[in-house]
C-alpha cells in the first residue's frame, strides 16, 4: 500500500508539467505506473565491455524516448527534494536503462544520492584538514622499502616486491586456491560489481600475509565479458598512469579453462574439493589437506534461491565439503 501511495504522489507533477515528446512518454508512463508491467531490456544494454556513452550514442528509438522520460522523471524528483543525484552521468543513465520497473529506479536513484553524499562528506573532510590527506600507516616514509634499498645497494628478496610477484606466480610456491568464474550468468550487474570489490580485498589480504599463504587461480575468466571489464575497472586497469595494463600482470594465474581442464578430478597425490555451503559434510578440525586444491565459487548469490555451486560440482564429480564452525564458550 505505501508503494501504491508513493506512486501515486508522482502523479501530478507528471500531468500538470509538460515532457517532451508527449504521446510517446504518455506511453510509457501508463505501462510503468498505470498496469504495472515490467519493461522489457534489450539485451545490448546489459554490456560492460563498450564504454557508456558509445552504448547512448547508439540507442534504439525506443530506448532513446525510454531515456528522455528518465532524464524528465529525474528532474522532477531532484525538484520535488527527493533523494536523487544532482547530476546524471552517462554510466548513470545506462544503469536506469537496465531498470525494469519504478521501484528499482527509485533504489538506484537512492544508491547514487548516497554515494554522491559520501563523496562530498569525504571532500568536506579534507577541506576542515586543511587540504591535506591523511597519512595511512603502510604508505608512510618509515616502512617504505625504498629506504631500505638506499641503505643496501644489494637486491634484497623479503622486499623486492618483482622477486616476491615472481615467486607467486610459480604454480609451486604456495597452495593453489581457485576461483570458479563460470557463474557469470546467474548474477546482476551490481552482483558482478560487487564480486570484484571482493577480489580487491582478497589480494589486498594476501598481499599483507607472509609468506604468501595461497597461489591465487582464477579459472573461467574470460577477456570481453563483463565480469573481466569490471576488474579492471576495480584494479585500476583503465586509468592513466598505471604501471599495470591488464589483470594478468597482477601475482596470480588467470585461465579461461573450467577447472575441471586445468586440475585433474581423479588424482589422488593432489585432490581437487570444491568448498561449497551445501555440503552435506564439513572439515573437521585438523583435517586440512595441504595438497589438496580447494575451490571456491566466484558468485554473489543475493538473488539465487538455488545452491548453484552444490549443483555444478556435483555434475562434474568434484569432492564437496564446507568449513567447520568453530564455537567458543565464554562461560567462567
Amino acid at each position: 500500500m505505501h508503494r501504491v501511495l508513493r506512486g501515486l504522489f508522482f502523479v501530478k507533477p507528471f500531468l500538470t508539467h509538460k515532457l517532451p515528446h508527449a504521446n510517446s512518454l504518455n506511453k510509457v508512463f501508463t505501462q510503468q505506473f498505470c498496469s504495472g508491467k515490467q519493461t522489457d531490456i534489450a539485451p545490448y544494454l546489459f554490456d560492460r565491455t563498450i564504454p557508456a556513452e558509445d552504448v547512448l550514442r547508439k540507442l534504439t528509438p525506443t530506448d532513446a524516448e525510454r531515456l528522455n522520460f528518465l532524464v524528465s522523471e529525474h528532474r522532477l524528483m531532484f525538484d520535488g527534494g527527493q533523494k536523487v543525484a544532482s547530476q546524471l552521468s552517462s554510466e548513470m543513465m545506462l544503469e536506469l536503462l537496465c531498470c525494469k520497473s519504478y521501484s528499482a529506479r527509485v533504489r538506484l536513484h537512492e544508491f547514487f544520492f548516497k554515494r554522491q553524499m559520501r563523496r562530498e562528506n569525504r571532500v568536506s573532510k579534507k577541506v576542515l584538514k586543511g587540504g591535506q590527506d591523511p597519512v595511512e600507516p603502510h604508505s608512510s616514509a618509515a616502512c617504505s622499502d625504498r629506504i631500505i634499498r638506499v641503505i643496501d645497494s644489494k637486491q634484497c628478496r623479503s622486499h623486492d616486491e618483482a622477486w616476491m610477484w615472481a615467486e607467486i606466480r610459480c604454480p609451486d610456491s604456495a597452495q593453489q586456491l581457485v576461483f570458479d568464474f563460470t557463474h557469470e550468468s546467474e548474477m546482476r550487474l551490481q552482483d558482478q560489481k560487487n564480486l570484484a570489490a571482493q577480489f580487491s580485498y582478497v589480494m589486498q589480504t594476501t598481499r599483507q600475509m607472509r609468506p604468501y599463504p595461497f597461489h591465487l587461480w582464477l579459472c573461467g575468466l574470460k577477456p570481453g565479458t563483463n565480469q573481466y571489464s569490471f576488474m579492471e575497472r576495480q584494479f585500476g586497469m583503465q586509468f592513466q598512469g598505471s604501471e599495470l595494463s591488464r589483470l594478468e600482470d597482477l601475482p596470480w594465474t588467470i585461465s579461461p579453462n573450467h577447472y575441471s581442464n586445468d586440475f585433474a578430478l581423479n588424482d589422488p597425490s593432489r585432490p581437487v574439493i570444491y568448498l561449497s555451503p551445501n555440503a552435506h559434510r564439513s572439515f573437521e578440525p585438523g583435517e586440512w589437506d595441504h595438497n589438496a586444491v580447494y575451490v571456491v565459487g566466484a558468485i554473489v548469490d543475493k538473488t539465487v534461491r538455488r545452491p548453484v555451486t552444490f549443483a555444478r560440482a556435483r555434475r562434474t564429480g568434484t569432492c564437496l565439503s564446507t568449513f567447520f564452525m568453530l564455537f567458543i564458550n565464554f562461560q567462567l
